[in-house]
């Protein structure tokens, strides 16, 4: 792949040089998850094709963004990872996630969505004002074994994170239901009666929970 350069002195035209081509942004924002395989990313990335993903992953290693790994036996399979380059993306991913969310729309039945895209969805949109001191524990359903985040309400804001900590309720979700709860468009008892959510623990806290974001999405179908 020939790189494009804009004949620009301007960081941001930099940063569109290494990350405006179609699928890049896609697949660091995946790589944010953990490290995953070649067959691992094409699967969460529908559409695009073996060749595009290769070139996609050489540029990033060539610029520094990504590097491969090798697990050691018995995985004995290549992975691909951020560096510390990639990862100080971060907040400004953060940052595009909330601007992102005004123009989602409703939810269309072929729209893909990866469970392992939930946490930072939820860190982004982690209410930044005060908001319910309320600590809930979050299992987002993966099919396999779940994430499990907490989410911590207080004076200062919502902090999202993996520490493992007490917690007033815990609920577990399907990740499209997860976010309509968090966006306040669907209320536990919904998500429970449609077989989409298990609720333990306070119902009141549960009935704070779209207090602890600030998320600014459509009313749609939230489960279609």
């Amino acid at each position: 792949m020939v790189d494009f350069r804009y004949a620009q002195l301007c960081p941001v035209a930099r940063a569109c040089e290494l990350l405006a081509s179609r699928w890049t942004l896609l697949i660091v924002r995946d790589l944010f998850a953990g490290p995953l395989r070649f067959s691992d990313l094409q699967r969460a990335l529908p559409g695009i094709s073996t060749s595009v993903l290769a070139e996609r992953l050489a540029h990033l290693e060539q610029r520094g963004v990504v590097e491969r790994r090798e697990l050691p036996p018995p995985a004995a399979s290549s992975v691909y990872a951020l560096t510390e380059t990639g990862r100080a993306l971060r907040p400004a991913l953060i940052e595009l996630v909330r601007w992102g969310a005004r123009f989602m729309g409703a939810s269309r039945p072929d729209d893909h969505l990866e469970p392992r895209w939930v946490p930072m969805g939820l860190e982004a949109m982690a209410r930044r004002g005060p908001s319910p001191a309320r600590s809930v524990e979050v299992r987002v359903r993966t099919g396999h074994e779940p994430l499990v985040l907490r989410v911590l309400g207080g004076p200062t804001g919502t902090r999202v994170c993996h520490e493992p900590g007490p917690a007033d309720a815990v609920l577990e979700a399907e990740p499209r239901a997860l976010l309509a709860l968090a966006a306040g468009l669907l209320t536990a008892d919904q998500a429970v009666a449609a077989g989409q959510a298990l609720i333990q623990g306070d119902p009141a806290a549960l009935g704070d929970f779209s207090g602890l974001f600030e998320m600014n999405l459509q009313p749609s179908d939230p489960t279609p």
